[in-house]
């Protein structure tokens, strides 16, 4: 058999992989089939809150620049009944006392950029209901027997700037992590609606 004969068997082998298959193993074996049957990336990277997808798209990043040859030689390899797919490591024990402590540095990013995000917004919201609440009356302006009018001070101006700042900055960390229509480092997919996005966008 060809090249291409054996890698769409062993492909068909791939859908039943042992249950001890890790999952290091399983994105090595993604990013080989898809730089073999659809090349290099053509595709944006995925934001930081769906892992999954970054993760599968990272890999198929990591094999571009391989041949479609190659990838199926490659893919075929893996695959290979001789040399079985390595287990995965055996856990220790975690004590009772130990468990929960801690958490993987990509979700730890996550916790923290959604508490960032959260606490803005919440600032921002005081800061408005703050502005509300000190905007001047008509009953707070006073009238001069010459008819002129004197306004008192107040914070609410500046408030509702600081309110508009904050979310400001909560729209650039979410752009910034999560990859907005406009600053992304890798073209659209051809199915984007681009107009739509920007609208989407500037309205947020």
């Amino acid at each position: 058999m060809g090249l291409q004969e054996d890698f769409e068997e062993y492909a068909a082998k791939a859908k039943t992989l042992p249950e001890n298959t890790t999952n290091e193993n399983k994105l090595i074996l993604y990013g080989l089939y898809k730089q073999a049957t659809v090349g290099p990336v053509n595709t944006s990277r995925p934001g930081i809150f769906n892992m999954r997808d970054r993760a599968k798209w990272d890999a198929w990043k990591a094999v571009e620049g391989k041949s479609k040859e190659e990838a199926m030689s490659d893919y075929i390899t893996k695959l290979d009944v001789s040399r079985p797919l390595r287990p995965p490591p055996k856990r220790t024990p975690v004590p009772r006392s130990e468990e929960g402590r801690g958490l993987p540095a990509m979700e730890k990013n996550v916790v923290m950029i959604c508490a960032a995000v959260s606490f803005l917004g919440l600032l921002s919201a005081a800061l408005g209901f703050a502005a509300e609440a000190t905007r001047i009356r008509v009953s707070d302006v006073q009238t001069s027997t010459l008819g002129q009018c004197t306004y008192p001070r107040s914070p609410s101006l500046a408030l509702g700037l600081l309110a508009a700042v904050a979310l400001m900055i909560a729209q650039a960390i979410i752009s910034t992590v999560a990859g907005c229509i406009c600053c992304t480092k890798y073209p659209n997919p051809s199915d984007t609606n681009w107009t739509i996005g920007m609208i989407a966008f500037v309205a947020s």
